[in-house]
């Protein structure tokens, strides 16, 4: 076997045209759905901040509302880390803070089930045995 230049040549294909208009439609649809979570966590950190004020400072304090509270507390946090991170993806920034925001994220995210499961199981303690609830 000699070298040759055939031998050693590589075979060139030119690139489809629609290639990059399928990874332009994908990009698109990524920063689309991002703004569209950065929009929608807003609206729920408004939401959340409402609630939090009006638990917080409004309405007197039982077992329920400190629930709430809390619940509604790890919701906020959530939805601040969902809006930095969306808008990280978008932006493309450093991704220097990306598993410091996961971790958050997903902190949060459990402290909002543990709290909905904390709730329910109060509820259904409540309803099913309310005497020894009591």
């Amino acid at each position: 076997m000699s070298p040759t230049t055939q031998a050693w040549s590589i075979n060139n294909t030119v690139v489809k045209e629609n290639y990059y208009t399928e990874i332009l439609s994908c990009i698109t649809t990524f920063n689309t759905l991002n703004f569209l979570i950065v929009i929608i966590s807003v609206v729920g950190m408004a939401g959340n901040a409402t609630v939090l004020w009006l638990l917080g400072f409004h309405m007197h304090r039982n077992a329920f509302s400190v629930y709430v509270l809390n619940l509604a507390g790890a919701d906020f946090l959530y939805l601040c880390a969902q809006t930095v991170y969306s808008l990280e993806c978008v932006l493309q920034f450093d991704n220097s803070y990306f598993y410091f925001l996961l971790t958050i994220l997903m902190f949060n995210y459990l402290a909002g089930f543990c709290m909905i499961a904390a709730i329910s199981t109060e509820r259904c303690l409540s309803v099913t045995w309310p005497i020894w609830y009591h």
